[in-house]
């Protein structure tokens, strides 16, 4: 889902027989999708205030992800000592979990409240786990960074950034 986009959508279609997606100004991706393409726009059109957001997820990423050095190194951190669970009961859950020490753990925290607005909602002497669905897709088929040890990869997107932010990546890593 698209968070925000009401306002400017509405410049383009009468939005009235969708009150529900109005209502909570959020609207499915291809929706949006095919009004930004009936209007020879993109998505980078779309207001910065944007946000994309998961059904049943409280957590809210914007369009663009700005990949700092801390989040490469976060990035790096999970691809060395992290996992990605999930749950598809009734009551299921997505987890992202980063082991280290309490310095580790403090600054992946930081790094996620700056980054994503994300609190770690567990935290045990040996690592710190998020809980949502959306950090869960991002890492898992987003960045396509494997979610066990045998499937851990180094993203292929930051393979093809600069030194600067490969070093980031790989001071996670070493870690």
């Amino acid at each position: 889902m698209l968070r925000y986009v009401a306002q400017y959508l509405s410049q383009f279609e009468k939005l009235s027989k969708h009150n529900n997606f109005v209502f909570r100004d959020s609207f499915p991706i291809n929706y949006v999708e095919e009004i930004l393409i009936k209007h020879h726009k993109t998505f980078d059109d779309l207001p910065k205030t944007t946000r994309i957001s998961i059904k049943r997820d409280n957590v809210e990423m914007p369009l663009k992800i700005n990949m700092t050095n801390d989040l490469l190194e976060v990035i790096g951190l999970y691809v060395a000592e992290g996992h990605l669970r999930k749950n598809n009961s009734n009551k299921g859950f997505y987890q992202l979990g980063i082991a280290g020490n309490s310095q580790v753990k403090n600054f992946v925290r930081k790094t996620m409240m700056e980054s994503f607005g994300l609190n770690g909602c567990y935290e045990n002497k040996d690592q710190v786990i998020f809980s949502s669905r959306i950090l869960y897709e991002l890492f898992k088929n987003y960045l396509c960074v494997g979610d066990k040890a045998h499937g851990k990869r180094i993203p292929t997107l930051i393979l093809n950034m600069k030194k600067n932010k490969l070093a980031a990546f790989l001071r996670g890593y070493f870690e």
